[in-house]
């Protein structure tokens, strides 16, 4: 009775261990249209992307309706960022700010592992009136 119980036990600990998706992280950096890091800028991480093509940005200071981040952060001096946590799926990363410009790029998380994130970024479109 001993052996079927421990057997039993491990058996649903492989099970649970099995149903358990891996969390992983996306890292990058984000340069300016110089080339140079871009320090201090917001950085999104969006639902979706890596087979479709990027929505426009919106402009600066304004909100995408329907578009809401599931994490956020910024980057550091040397234009570095990184979100820790992420399931497995096809993520947006979003990049910008009001002075340095807008960009993004798809990136997908299997097995827990992403490739790293290279955004550059390019001059904020001017808002039609």
């Amino acid at each position: 009775m001993y052996l079927v119980k421990k057997l039993s036990m491990s058996v649903l600990a492989l099970a649970f261990m099995a149903s358990v998706s891996l969390a992983g992280e996306i890292t990058g950096t984000v340069t300016g249209k110089d080339g140079k890091p871009a320090a201090s800028v917001a950085v999104k991480l969006m639902k979706g992307g890596a087979g479709k093509k990027p929505a426009a940005a919106p402009a600066a200071g304004e909100k995408k309706p329907g578009a809401a981040a599931l994490k956020e952060t910024s980057t550091d001096d040397k234009g570095a960022f990184k979100f820790d946590g992420v399931e497995d799926g096809e993520y947006r990363v979003q990049a910008g700010s009001k002075e340095a410009g807008t960009g993004g790029a798809a990136v997908k998380v299997a097995g827990g592992k992403a490739d790293p994130v290279s955004i550059t970024l390019k001059e904020a479109k001017p808002k039609a009136k």
